[in-house]
């Protein structure tokens, strides 16, 4: 039994066959994993460079937001601000850094009146808001924080994700 050739020894032969369809599994699951390797860090650098591009795009809005010379100011559904750009601070003589978090009305007087009767700001119970789909405008005076009048020019718009 032992130093045969295969077509002597059946066993020998099924052992045979058993062990090349060892190593070619072995070898199979190493060219997945190869191919694996090679797709995830592609796929890594494509994420960083989809990360880089974020970045950027995010800096130029920014850039945009700050140096344009409307005033912009966002509030969440509460009524307090989320942003205040540099043209809204020099509008309206509020630091930047003062408005953040500020309910609007501090900055803008029955401001969420305005809102409130448009229905972009929705006190509802569950604390949800119910914004509308176009945009708004109206004008009015507004007695600044200094007591200043100013003529404004209000528009209002739903930003969505």
């Amino acid at each position: 039994m032992g130093g045969g050739s295969i077509a002597e020894d059946p066993g020998l032969a099924y052992r045979a066959s058993q062990v090349t369809v060892q190593v070619m599994g072995f070898y199979l699951i190493a060219w997945l994993s190869g191919t694996l390797a090679s797709r995830l860090q592609e796929s890594q650098i494509a994420l960083r460079r989809a990360g880089v591009d974020l970045a950027a795009l995010r800096e130029l809005y920014g850039n945009i937001i700050e140096n344009i010379g409307s005033g912009i100011l966002t509030v969440d559904e509460n009524g307090r601000i989320t942003s205040f750009n540099r043209s809204a601070a020099s509008i309206t003589g509020v630091d930047m850094r003062d408005a953040m978090n500020a309910h609007v009305d501090d900055i803008l007087p029955k401001t969420s009146q305005y809102l409130e009767s448009l229905s972009v700001i929705a006190g509802e119970e569950d604390d949800s808001a119910a914004w509308v789909a176009d945009s708004h405008t109206w004008e009015s005076f507004v007695r600044l924080r200094e007591g200043e009048r100013r003529y404004l020019r209000h528009a209002v718009s739903t930003l969505r994700d």
